[in-house]
């Protein structure tokens, strides 16, 4: 179950940042800041603000990747985090 969250076609369509109605859209609609990206894909998906270790550990990812890229690949990552797995 666990292997098809992470793979399925839903998931990675809902993902992509050319979707303008996904989570991903609507937040680089609204953000262009790559802090204000990363806090509201965390509220938005684990339903907590991300610790400042967390912060400092994304910002080089969303540097490297840009804002769409790195929006993208931050989600994938929270909806397959343990948190997301097992209480959601």
């Amino acid at each position: 179950q666990a292997l098809n969250l992470m793979n399925h076609r839903f998931i990675m369509d809902r993902i992509n940042a050319n979707n303008s109605r996904s989570t991903i859209g609507v937040i680089l609609a609204e953000a262009n800041d790559p802090t204000e990206i990363i806090q509201k894909l965390y509220l938005s998906t684990l339903s907590r603000f991300p610790t400042q270790q967390e912060t400092a550990l994304l910002m080089p990812m969303m540097v490297q990747l840009g804002n769409a890229d790195g929006a993208e690949s931050l989600q994938w990552i929270l909806m397959n985090k343990l948190d997301f797995v097992f209480n959601y």
